[in-house]
């Protein structure tokens, strides 16, 4: 007699994702695309919550009230410009410095 195989009731590739409760200083403020600089100073403005006590040296953002800041943001009439984000790579100044008549 042949044996059967048990199907498992839900297949490994529908685990479901879980957001989780709290995020750290570097997390929350790259959730948030923010620079920890920019970050920092709207905790201390009081414009972002505050963090919370996780245990007697460790801090977290607790996800749902950054979350409710990040759709609490005014939609944006203008678009970054065309080359926003775009830096001058090292190799390029080098280039450009060498090609200048001395």
């Amino acid at each position: 007699m042949a044996a059967t195989a048990k199907v498992p009731a839900e297949p490994r590739a529908a685990v479901r994702m879980v957001e989780p409760a709290f995020l750290d200083r570097e997390s929350a403020a790259q959730f948030l695309a923010l620079g920890v600089t920019t970050f920092c100073d709207l905790v201390r403005k009081g414009q972002i919550a505050k963090p919370r006590q996780l245990s007697g040296n460790r801090v977290g953002w607790l996800y749902t009230e950054l979350l409710e800041f990040a759709t609490s943001r005014p939609v944006a009439d203008l678009l970054p410009p065309p080359n926003a984000g775009n830096r001058k790579g090292k190799g390029k100044r080098a280039a450009n410095d060498e090609s200048a008549p001395s």
